[in-house]
């Protein structure tokens, strides 16, 4: 936070925001950009930094200049976040008040050119609510309407969308350099997009298919999506389920006739094998897995989720057994959350075997457990760390007691020399607010460390008491409900370390909060994506 007393100048974080709709409107960048600069200029501010979200809904929070904004106002860069409009910031009341109300406490006001609002005083906080709800109540309304005229030109015959769906090109006539209200727009066939089209759909319905297999094809045939994207079983599968192909282009209930490029009968087959496929992914059990939250990855740091697969046996190229065979892994979530994000980040990491760790974790506490020397020692120490951490924190405590000792009496002395007419008001009020912030922050600190003591003890205390519940029932462990396993693992192991190498080797590195181990099993080499799932 910057201390008054050091600056004088007010220090201020432009930020600009248009979503790809806005980008012709008066919203534009430069436009905001050059207001907000005029602004600051007349106001003899000091501008720290521009950001700028170009194409972002008001309506998300996941903006990357937003973030580094909020980064930056956390570490006391600027004193004011200044904007256009308090649209620009959040269309969301709840989200605006909510944000604004932290950049308060950090000791950052915001503020917009074209509406005024003070967030320092309670009228201020009670302008930028009203305000706030405004935007909203037109956002909310602009949707509505939005929404009704599309239907209404659906309606009409008008094909109403964004972009064209792939295997078509829009095309929108034009009188006099603007969109022609007078002519429909409509779609045509792209010959080379329509031709993946019904590859997609004749791959699909051969047998033993899937939407993850046919978007297999489709990559080692080269084939790019309308924007120059991968195909994913996702995007084949809003291709199969798309009525435009034969003919039916739809918008809520309302149909419109476009030219077809699958005939009904090839469509009508995709639906029914597309139902059928469905319903095998069904099979799988919904499942809580014993290790959720405890695993991290050692190649990349990240989390390990559970997965359930099934998976198809063959023996001499056909099929045996039960065909959909449920088996459930543990994997890095690097790769999956990049996929998702349409990032090419990546964990060389395996897949390993749900069974596989959750037996050896399990063990390696039933060994511990049925070791009484061993159980006492390690809980014997625990204690003696938490008597040490006590004793650390009684003396922070006392040293930080101290500080707001002085603080205070510095206040005073401070007061004084203003009632004695050594200071003007202005300084001592100066004096005041840089005291008040020492002292919130050594308050901070005093919580923070009383939060962490009382942490650790309730941490010895779970670790007592589950242990002692089953010292002497230590060959049951195994047996125990998933319930009671959970419980054991979340009161007695911090973390799990898991790497795995290419030949399928897994080294378990279990922190626990009894004596730490390191176990190594062997699995089966495991493929590094993703088997394939069915639709």
């Amino acid at each position: 936070m910057f201390n008054q007393a050091d600056q004088q100048k007010v220090i201020v974080a432009i930020y600009v925001r248009v979503s790809t709709e806005e980008q012709a409107d008066n919203f534009s960048i430069p436009a905001q950009l050059e207001l907000l600069r005029s602004y600051c200029r007349a106001m003899s501010y000091e501008i720290y930094d521009e950001y700028v979200d170009a194409g972002f809904s008001g309506t998300t929070s996941d903006r990357p200049a937003l973030g580094r904004l909020i980064d930056d106002a956390k570490t006391g860069k600027f004193q004011v976040i200044l904007v256009y409009r308090i649209d620009r910031f959040f269309r969301s009341v709840k989200d605006l008040l909510f944000v604004v109300d932290y950049l308060d406490k950090l000791g950052v006001s915001f503020r917009s050119v074209t509406e005024p609002f003070d967030t320092t005083n309670p009228i201020g906080k009670f302008m930028l609510s009203l305000l706030g709800s405004i935007a909203q109540l037109e956002r909310d309304t602009f949707i509505e309407r939005s929404m009704m005229g599309k239907i209404r030109r659906a309606e009409e015959g008008y094909v109403v969308l964004s972009s064209p769906p792939y295997g078509y090109d829009y095309i929108m006539p034009f009188e006099s350099g603007r969109k022609s209200k007078s002519e429909k727009g409509y779609l045509v066939v792209n010959n080379d997009e329509a031709q993946v089209v019904k590859e997609i759909f004749l791959e699909y319905i051969k047998p033993d298919q899937s939407t993850i297999t046919v978007a297999k094809y489709l990559a080692q045939k080269g084939y790019k999506t309308k924007r120059g994207g991968r195909w994913g079983g996702e995007r084949v599968y809003s291709i199969l389920t798309n009525t435009a192909y034969i003919g039916e282009w739809r918008y809520k209930d309302i149909s419109v006739s476009v030219p077809p490029i699958i005939d009904i009968d090839t469509f009508e087959t995709a639906q029914k094998l597309l139902k059928e496929r469905k319903n095998m992914i069904h099979r799988v059990t919904p499942r809580d897995y014993l290790l959720r939250g405890l695993l991290r990855c050692k190649k990349c740091g990240k989390y390990m989720g559970g997965t359930t697969q099934m998976h198809r046996h063959y023996k001499n190229g056909k099929r045996v057994g039960d065909p959909y065979k449920e088996t459930y892994y543990y994997r890095c979530i690097t790769s999956s959350l990049a996929r998702r994000r349409g990032m090419d980040e990546s964990c060389p990491a395996k897949w390993v075997k749900g069974e596989n760790i959750e037996t050896k974790v399990l063990n390696y506490l039933s060994e511990i457990l049925s070791n009484p020397a061993k159980l006492n020692e390690a809980l014997s120490a625990q204690q003696e760390n938490v008597r040490n951490k006590k004793a650390d924190t009684e003396k922070k405590l006392k040293e930080l007691d101290k500080t707001m000792y002085r603080l205070a009496n510095e206040r005073e002395r401070i007061l004084e020399a203003y009632r004695s007419g050594v200071i003007e008001l202005s300084d001592l009020q100066k004096s005041i607010e840089d005291i008040k912030s020492r002292q919130k922050t050594v308050e901070q600190q005093i919580n923070e460390i009383k939060l962490s003591l009382i942490i650790e003890e309730e941490k010895s205390k779970n670790v007592f008491e589950i242990v002692e519940k089953h010292r002497n029932n230590w060959e049951a462990v195994h047996s125990l409900s998933f319930e009671e396993k959970r419980e054991l693992l979340i009161k007695t192991v911090k973390c799990i370390w898991v790497e795995t190498s290419p030949d399928g080797n897994v080294v378990l590195d279990i922190e626990c909060y009894l004596p730490a181990s390191e176990e190594q099993i062997t699995t089966p080499p495991l493929a590094s994506h993703e088997p394939g799932r069915f639709r």
